[in-house]
């Protein structure tokens, strides 16, 4: 599915024929943050940690061996006794080499196999944290070109209210306008300062989104050009619902988290089972007393069997707790599941109104742009007032800051419902940053 809507990108040649990028680009972007973003390296920690359940599970299924040593000097007082009296000293020497293999241990099993369920979990919580890192790199990357473009267009709207305004003062002066017309200017050139301020600090809100992921922020970035504006193929929400439900990272965490709940409740029910072992056991001794000094080796072969009676009543309380959050697990899954149906569809609906807004932004420039030059045409005869003119230049500098804004929203939804569908990877990355000159 996700291989489909690529090819129909790339197949425009715009995302394998990118301009040389005039600042850092989305993919390196993306690079320094897999290398440095804190979020994403205690992930992948997490992951390696867990990994090691494995081989600790195993190690309750393989021998124990195990060496006991001991070297004493003995001082033996024997007044009084009724083999004599006297005093004795001696050293005494001995070892004891054990090796213990589990026979029967259910409670090592099932921890086995649980192990396995947590290592898939932890896998599948690395994936879903690979995709947020995807998501939120460009997510603040294109935040960033918002901003950047907000600010442009509130420099350039206050330049242009500000010739406006000397015009209105002029044609004030030589009586061709009121006073009021000179005040609307004043106020609108007064806002638009204020706007330009507040520009500036969501542009620089938005560096310190990126210094978060990356350690920096970037002098520049490449800026978006031309892309195509498609439908997701197949374009049918339910396929892309029926996605989600097969390879949401998300869900398939929780998945395997809902079968760590249930082999919890094996392995705690597992307390009330015998345990076989298989013992050899090889022991020395040596004792140096001149009187009863011996020296002796032993070797014993066993099987030991430990059967639980009673325990306080602790094996059936921790079934019980199991049994709960087992529950907890399936009812965080049933969660899950619906969060995901309704990601899906969301971000199918988005892609699709998406592109419809792009479209009709398009136009909204283009229309207003006319409006403005008719606004002016007229103010320079006398049929329109300043205030027309600023509000027609008003409504063109909203309409280029919408529309830049809603081609990156575009593409982040476009992100959004590969996350959604579980088909996100860093092609993705590389398709987009195809766009970028």
């Amino acid at each position: 599915m996700r291989k489909k809507l690529l090819s129909l990108l790339l197949s425009t040649g715009l995302a394998s024929a990118a301009l040389p990028a005039a600042g850092e680009d989305l993919w390196g972007l993306y690079q320094k943050a897999l290398e440095n973003d804190p979020q994403f390296a205690a992930a992948d920690a997490s992951y390696r940690a867990s990994q090691e359940a494995i081989p600790q599970a195993q190690a309750g299924l393989l021998p124990n061996i195990g060496l006991d040593g001991s070297a004493a000097h003995i001082w033996q007082d024997n007044s009084g006794g009724v083999s004599g009296n006297g005093n004795d000293d001696f050293n005494s020497l001995g070892y004891s080499l054990t090796l213990v293999q589990p026979v029967f241990d259910k409670q090592a099993l099932v921890t086995r196999s649980q192990a396995e369920s947590r290592v898939a979990q932890a896998a599948a919580t690395l994936d879903s944290a690979r995709n947020t890192l995807i998501l939120r790199t460009a997510t603040a990357y294109f935040d960033l070109l918002a901003a950047q473009d907000t600010l442009e267009f509130a420099v350039a709207e206050k330049a242009a209210i500000e010739q406006q305004l000397r015009q209105t003062r002029q044609r004030f002066e030589v009586g061709l306008t009121a006073i009021t017309d000179v005040h609307e200017a004043q106020a609108r050139y007064d806002l638009a300062v204020s706007q330009e301020i507040a520009a500036r600090n969501a542009l620089d809100l938005a560096h310190e989104t990126i210094r978060e992921i990356i350690g920096t922020a970037p002098d520049t970035l490449a800026g978006l050009g031309e892309f195509p504006l498609v439908v997701p193929d197949p374009s049918d929400v339910e396929a892309w619902v029926k996605s989600a439900l097969d390879n949401n990272t998300d869900l398939m965490a929780a998945v395997a988290g809902t079968r760590v709940a249930q082999e919890e409740i094996d392995r705690q029910r597992a307390g009330h089972y015998p345990t076989v072992n298989f013992v050899a056991d090889h022991s020395y001794s040596d004792t140096t007393d001149y009187a009863y000094g011996n020296r002796s080796t032993d070797n014993t072969l066993s099987f030991q069997v430990s059967v639980p009676i009673y325990t306080g009543g602790l094996v059936s309380s921790r079934v019980t707790e199991a049994v709960a959050l087992y529950q907890q697990a399936q009812d965080n899954l049933e969660a899950t599941r619906r969060s995901t149906v309704r990601s899906a569809r969301n971000a199918y609906l988005n892609v699709i109104s998406g592109k419809s807004q792009v479209e009709a932004l398009r136009q909204s420039v283009a229309s207003s742009e006319t409006a403005l030059r008719a606004t002016q045409a007229g103010f320079e005869v006398g049929t329109r007032t300043a205030v027309d003119v600023l509000d027609a230049q008003r409504e063109l500098f909203l309409a280029r800051r919408d529309f830049s804004r809603s081609r990156y929203d575009y593409i982040l939804a476009t992100l959004l419902l590969q996350q959604a569908a579980g088909t996100l990877d860093a092609e993705d990355i590389r398709a987009v940053n195809g766009w970028l000159e």
